[in-house]
């Protein structure tokens, strides 16, 4: 008589096989045996090394493992090192089996206090295979890693005001225009800085307008004293014009240009900015936008 097994009924049960060794593993490797090599350190301190034999047995024993006498009987072997770094202590715990080393957990600590937590947070860490930034407790936090992530590299703000010649396209007007130019750059790195920016376009009768105000990038294409570098922005921009049929219109609106940074290591620079901004929009004319050739003050 055959038997015919459910392909969902197979899938079930594969899925739950998959969860109970998920979740019963890390136990597994906990509740291994273990023999424990005496401890070394740099400067031969026998009651140091004993104190710290003391501890890591003591924290295999308190993560669920068995501490045997025999090498041969226990089927890992943990070999503890300590080093001397500055002031700070740097503690070492290796995993092997046979000779084969399976796991190496590094641990720093600053005092010979913290070596405790040290050790029972590297032997926890080689017991089950895990770095120990992947196996952090609750109530583990040190005080130096308190502020890890709100650390950050300070950027140079600027402030920036220019101007320069201008020439509308798709405003129905061909005449010089005028571009003025206000805004703020954080130089996040040597390459790269944060550009917002506001720009007022108008023609040499003031009846033709182009206003814009945009978020981006410049990317120098060097970290010497005087740079080129490449420009994008992206943001909002609104056109209209009292002398041609173009309509008003306002939509989002884009930068794309190239420009030359003077003096960078100084806390005051010149810039050379050449770009066309556009409108992405219809004026019954077309898309509006301008070119401009602009001169520029960042302080």
């Amino acid at each position: 008589m055959k038997c015919h097994i459910q392909p969902s009924t197979l899938r079930k049960a594969l899925l739950s096989s998959l969860v109970i060794l998920t979740l019963f593993l890390p136990w597994y490797s906990l509740a291994s045996t273990y023999f424990v090599s005496e401890v070394k350190t740099a400067d031969a301190n026998p009651d140091l090394a004993r104190s710290l034999y003391s501890l890591v047995t003591t924290s295999v024993a308190g993560n669920g493992g068995t501490v045997l006498v025999s090498e041969t009987s226990a089927e890992f072997t943990l070999r503890t090192e300590l080093i001397r770094l500055g002031q700070a202590y740097v503690l070492t715990v290796t995993k092997s089996k046979q000779a084969s080393v399976i796991f190496v957990s590094n641990q720093k600590a600053a005092s010979i206090e913290e070596l405790d937590d040290a050790i029972a947070r590297a032997v926890r860490a080689v017991m089950l295979s895990t770095p120990i930034k992947q196996d952090l407790r609750v109530g583990e936090v040190r005080q130096q890693e308190e502020d890890q992530l709100r650390r950050r590299i300070k950027t140079h703000d600027t402030s920036y005001l220019g101007f320069g010649p201008a020439g509308f396209q798709n405003m129905g007007v061909s005449s010089l225009s005028y571009n003025f130019a206000i805004g703020h750059l954080w130089e996040v790195t040597p390459r790269a800085a944060i550009r917002l920016l506001g720009n007022v376009v108008t023609s040499n009768d003031w009846k033709t307008y182009f206003f814009d105000g945009e978020l981006g990038l410049n990317y120098y294409l060097n970290d010497t004293d005087s740079s080129p570098y490449l420009n994008g922005d992206f943001g909002l921009g609104m056109s209209g014009s009292g002398t041609s049929p173009a309509t008003s219109i306002g939509a989002f609106a884009g930068t794309l240009g190239v420009g030359y940074l003077f003096f960078r290591t100084s806390t005051t620079q010149f810039d050379l900015f050449a770009g066309y901004t556009m409108i992405f929009g219809n004026n019954t004319i077309g898309s509006p936008g301008f070119y401009s050739l602009r001169i520029g003050v960042q302080l």
